[in-house]
């Protein structure tokens, strides 16, 4: 055999053996072991993937946005919902131009959710100091408001997918902001709309 092809043999054989071998770490890698951390750990070039979609914890939860308008305090609007993610068309899977920022959103929306979560309800002030709620605030705030609107507010909430008759719990309620390059009427008379209540799961 000569010596070219032996070595494209050889050549063959190692490429097969190194991807085999990626491939292994790589199925191995969805599942949490002390073994796995250590090899993540030196991992410095992130060759090693990690998917969660589903496990080893799925999402058991939706998050829903819902903000509102008002003036000195007092609403003008009912309370709306920002949708977090787009209607699935057949044509969204070629063009979706909209999808960076919808996801960007949910992104953010969800990151407020755990945090939220994590300080508990005493501590919940915490969540406007980060980086998503500041996002979530500039974000609402460039959406089209009541002329007379002056403030806004918003909600995150959570509610069980598979369980759509249980109502929606609230995680988080942020303070009153005032909307960019706006001023108070003098007739602001409308009554506050109220805040949803948090649910009690059975």
């Amino acid at each position: 055999m000569p010596d070219r092809l032996v070595g494209t043999v050889m050549l063959t054989v190692a490429v097969i053996v190194v991807l085999a071998g990626w491939f292994a770490v790589s199925v191995v890698g969805q599942v949490d072991s002390r073994a796995l951390d250590w090899l993540k750990a030196r991992d410095h070039f992130s060759l090693i993937p990690r998917w969660t979609f589903f496990a080893p914890k799925p999402g058991t939860t939706d998050y829903h946005l819902v903000y509102q308008s008002s003036t000195d305090g007092r609403a003008l609007t009912e309370w709306r919902e920002e949708q977090l993610a787009d209607t699935r068309t057949v044509l969204g899977a070629v063009w979706n131009p909209s999808k960076r920022n919808k996801k960007a959103l949910c992104d953010a929306v969800r990151a407020m959710g755990r945090m939220a979560r994590e300080v508990g309800e005493e501590n919940t002030w915490q969540v406007q100091y980060s980086i998503s709620y500041i996002a979530v605030l500039s974000y609402l705030s460039g959406l089209p408001h009541p002329p007379s609107a002056t403030q806004i507010r918003f909600m995150v909430l959570e509610s069980d997918g598979f369980f759509p008759e249980w109502e929606p719990r609230l995680l988080f309620l942020s303070a009153v902001h005032a909307l960019p390059d706006r001023q108070p009427p003098d007739d602001a008379t409308a009554a506050p709309a109220p805040v949803p209540a948090a649910r009690t799961r059975p």
